[in-house]
């Protein structure tokens, strides 16, 4: 997968630099990252996108791209009729392996969902009957979805994909990475999530998928609503 895009975050100085930056490009593009922007502070190098995104990241992205201009583009040519703009901005959760449902009670960005819930919750503040009484100041800047995310990726980041909407979303999507089911020779170093197989005399490592989600569900406790293991698309 092969894609460029040039920006300028500030004015070039001639337009000289311009085929300066394609064929500096074109000529070490095997040793970039997929995804490419040049700046006038930064010809070469992209800092920007030089971690992520992914090329399978990218390629959704792409696909995401053209579905949704495809669908705006419709809407356009047929303005009274009755459509859903909103539809662009949901995400799909086909073709995710494993979906974990999220307590709406504990997501604080609830409410910048693109479909607003039908029940709202308050948080940080005391009934007037409470009987507990408390003058402690109500926790600010925290969001358990964003750390309960970062012991994912941390844990299983080698394994799976994670995906959430960070504006009031209520699941994280989990992919499985492509080779992650090819049985791989034993290493003390790669033994997280994976258990021992013997296979054709050989001891092999393949992930272990009923611990992880019980490490999912784990690691998520009083967040985690439930975990939905899509097993048909998926084998070991």
């Amino acid at each position: 997968l092969k894609v460029s895009q040039y920006t300028t975050l500030s004015p070039m100085e001639s337009d000289v630099e311009y085929p300066e930056i394609k064929n500096d490009f074109l000529t070490i593009r095997s040793q970039l990252p997929v995804l490419f922007i040049a700046t006038p502070k930064d010809r070469k190098g992209s800092m920007w996108t030089k971690e992520q995104p992914s090329a399978q990241i990218l390629q959704r992205l792409i696909l995401l791209a053209f579905e949704s201009l495809q669908t705006l583009e419709n809407y356009l040519m047929d303005p009274l009729g009755n459509h859903d703009v909103k539809m662009v901005f949901r995400p799909p959760v086909e073709f995710y392996d494993i979906i974990i449902h999220l307590n709406p009670r504990q997501i604080p960005r609830l409410l910048e969902a693109v479909d607003k819930p039908t029940v709202s919750f308050s948080r940080g503040l005391l009934k007037n009957n409470a009987s507990v009484k408390t003058l402690s100041m109500p926790v600010v800047d925290y969001d358990p979805v964003q750390c309960y995310l970062k012991e994912l990726r941390d844990a299983f980041g080698d394994l799976a994909l994670f995906f959430y909407d960070t504006h009031g979303g209520s699941l994280i999507g989990v992919l499985w990475k492509p080779q992650v089911f090819i049985p791989q020779p034993f290493k003390t170093s790669q033994v997280n999530g994976r258990t021992l197989e013997c296979r054709n005399n050989d001891i092999v490592m393949v992930p272990n998928v009923e611990a992880i989600i019980e490490d999912f569900e784990i690691l998520g406790d009083g967040l985690v609503k439930s975990v939905e293991a899509r097993t048909e698309k998926w084998n070991i």
